[in-house]
């Protein structure tokens, strides 16, 4: 069986072959939704982010040139629909995160839960500033590579890495931080 590539499914798609972005959605959906709900921890959000996703692949597909991969082109769409996202509802956001972040803070760590585990992580992640927590997102829990997440952002690959180097350094001190709490 033939599969098709990403790229070759964009061209059928700039070609005006619309059904061809159903395969698209299919292979990226759930990559896309990961990163959103990593991102803002709110499922309706994070579905209809995907959405707007690929609404924009569909208007934008003729901004599409092939140069990088379609991963990093999607991705940097991705990015500025949940920026846009943001935007809309900082004020909103912002309260329920404080919200959330204050009742996750008066639990107790038990080191012998993989839920005290995963949300030790949760709480380390949440101080990161939202870029850094972006970049470790990408590379880390997306698993996208360094040369394509430094395509998506105008970085290089040697710079990428040296912000993630910082960044891992950065989130293991809050998690020693929380875990003397």
């Amino acid at each position: 069986m033939n599969v098709l590539t990403d790229e070759l499914l964009m061209s059928q798609i700039q070609s005006g072959f619309l059904d061809a972005c159903g395969t698209l959605y299919q292979r990226y959906k759930k990559v896309l939704f990961a990163y959103f709900f990593n991102n803002c921890h709110n499922r309706e959000v994070s579905e209809d982010l995907v959405q707007t996703t690929f609404e924009k692949v569909i208007k934008y597909r003729k901004n599409y040139t092939g140069k990088g991969s379609f991963k990093s082109w999607v991705f940097a769409i991705a990015r500025n629909a949940y920026i846009d996202e943001y935007k809309k509802k900082i004020n909103h956001d912002l309260l329920k995160t404080d919200m959330t972040q204050s009742n996750a803070l008066n639990k107790t760590y038990n080191p012998f839960s993989l839920d005290d585990d995963r949300e030790l992580l949760r709480k380390s992640l949440q101080m990161l500033s939202a870029d850094k927590r972006e970049l470790l997102v990408l590379t880390k829990i997306e698993g996208m590579k360094y040369k394509e997440v430094g395509e998506m952002l105008h970085l290089s690959e040697s710079n990428l890495k040296t912000r993630i180097y910082r960044i891992m350094k950065e989130l293991k001190e809050h998690i020693n931080h929380l875990m003397l709490e």
